[in-house]
């Protein structure tokens, strides 16, 4: 599981920098699709994913600028001469009137995301907006800007002047490549995990059309006297049955498949279209897979019926078709009715349709219920909903990720940025030297550099300062008291006790150095 996890983590990153677009240094291009000109396969509000290409064939989607329609067009591209690519939309019955080459191309398409565009449009609005600002601010612009200090309580009181802050394109390439990538996967992941958990639940109970297993095997015997006609007393199927040897027969049929109810009847049938249906035996349920039994047909009696008919219609019977049907009712509601037709002539009783008509199968499907994975759809390509919702959580734990990481390098950007601000503009009035003691001393936090320039260009000295891993500090002092910048004093201040406060509203340092 833990190495599942590990590889869907994996597999978010590179869809991430493989979807990343191509105005922050990746190669992907996207294209929202309006009218009918590619359907049925794009409808407006569709989402092209595209990348360029090597090579472009016949058959590819293709998105290139329109010079004539000054605007981007995406259909296939169906010739290629001498470099020129000629394009149709699969819905126009017209060739496009433009045939540009492949340096005006944009990209072919790679995937596409069924109203796709539209999510975008939810994720532009100003709650979507509100969600990509804030993810934004992590990431990059609000956490490199320099926090204003607490006052606190024994502090003089100085006019406080706030450092502006950086804008995003100030920082370095690595930062702004990493709030992009932040951004990109927060996005995805919204947009990917707005349909997985609130589409529906993952599965869903879905009708299944699946063949019937059902199955009848016929078969018939007869008991007659000892004969030339037959070897021994008992004729079995298929051989067909003398009627001078015996007046009835017994016919045998074994279901397989669900369970239900049979109930068997006899048609019969002349050729005069004359019909009339008997019943054999009563409803009869059965719990298993399966269920035998056997009717006796009453020959004679059979005849006597149809003669009877024939007498009153003056048509003569001739050979009669008898059908066993043993009507079957599954407990799910499917009916299967398989029938045995036999030929009943004055002489003889013999298969209709031959040996093969001894076994029936059910040839219908039957509508069952089925749980099945809900699936979103993204073109050709699909995804369980749970998949979809792995995925949305990853690429969303891959944006907090990404976030901390680019928070720290922003803040880091920014610090290394202030520094090299200092040595530029005030560099001749800086002197590196050790941490300086300043116990005993009145010390006074100043809110900016530049105060502390101003102390020093009043007081006619140098800047002292030294680094440390908590920053570097800035020192002007005079006869009776020093004055302080330090790169970090807000995390410091957040984290130091309170110091008492003296008569002059000073505050006193034991500490020597930051």
């Amino acid at each position: 599981m833990r190495t599942l996890r590990i590889l869907v983590v994996l597999l978010a990153v590179a869809a991430g920098l493989w979807l990343l677009p191509t105005a922050i240094g990746g190669g992907a291009s996207y294209v929202v699709t309006t009218g009918n000109s590619m359907e049925p396969g794009f409808q407006t509000g569709d989402l092209a994913v595209l990348h360029r290409a090597d090579s472009y064939n016949p058959g590819d989607v293709v998105a290139y600028r329109s010079a004539r329609m000054d605007t981007i067009v995406m259909h296939r591209i169906v010739a290629v001469n001498d470099g020129e690519y000629s394009f149709k939309g699969d819905n126009n019955i017209f060739i496009d009137p433009e045939t540009p080459s492949s340096s005006e191309f944009i990209g072919a398409l790679v995937v596409r995301i069924p109203q796709g565009g539209a999510w975008l449009e939810h994720l532009a609005s100003p709650a979507g907006l509100g969600v990509a600002a804030f993810i934004l601010l992590i990431a990059g612009t609000g956490t490199a800007s320099l926090s204003r200090r607490n006052r606190r309580p024994g502090r003089p009181s100085m006019s406080r002047k706030t450092t502006s802050r950086p804008s995003f394109s100030s920082f370095p390439a690595p930062v702004r490549i990493g709030g992009a990538v932040v951004v990109l996967s927060a996005a995805l992941g919204v947009a990917i995990g707005l349909p997985a958990w609130f589409g529906g639940p993952v599965e869903r109970t879905a009708i299944a059309e699946t063949p019937s297993t059902g199955k009848m095997s016929f078969s018939y015997q007869a008991t007659v006297a000892q004969s030339p006609v037959y070897d021994g007393t008992t004729v079995t199927s298929p051989d067909p049955v003398f009627r001078n040897l015996t007046e009835s027969l017994e016919i045998g049929y074994v279901y397989n498949g669900e369970p239900g109810s049979v109930q068997v009847t006899a048609e019969l049938s002349a050729g005069s279209g004359w019909h009339t249906s008997i019943p054999l035996s009563p409803p009869s349920d059965f719990t298993d897979d399966g269920y035998e039994g056997s009717v006796l047909l009453d020959l004679d009696a059979l005849e006597a019926r149809a003669r009877a008919a024939a007498e009153v219609t003056g048509i003569p019977a001739g050979p009669i078709t008898v059908s066993v049907t043993p009507h079957i009712e599954t407990a799910a509601g499917h009916s299967f009715s398989p029938a045995l037709h036999l030929v009943l002539a004055p002489l003889q009783v013999s298969l209709k349709d031959g040996p093969a008509a001894l076994t029936v199968r059910d040839t219908a499907t039957v509508a069952q219920p089925a749980v099945a994975a809900r699936l979103l759809q993204l073109g050709n390509w699909s995804i369980s909903a749970m998949d979809a919702r792995v995925l949305s959580l990853a690429l969303l734990l891959i944006a907090l990720l990404g976030g901390v990481i680019v928070l720290l390098g922003g803040k880091h950007a920014v610090a290394a940025g202030e520094r090299a601000v200092i040595r530029r503009r005030y560099g001749s009035l800086l002197v590196s030297v050790g941490p300086v003691p300043l116990s005993g001393r009145r010390v006074f936090d100043v809110a900016d550099f530049e105060s502390l320039v101003k102390l020093a260009e009043r007081f006619g000295s140098l800047i002292l300062h030294w680094q440390t891993d908590d920053g570097e500090t800035f020192l002007v002092q005079d006869d009776s008291a020093t004055y302080r910048y330090q790169e970090n004093a807000h995390d410091a201040e957040s984290s130091r006790p309170a110091a008492p406060s003296s008569d002059s509203g000073a505050t006193s340092d034991s500490g020597g150095g930051c």
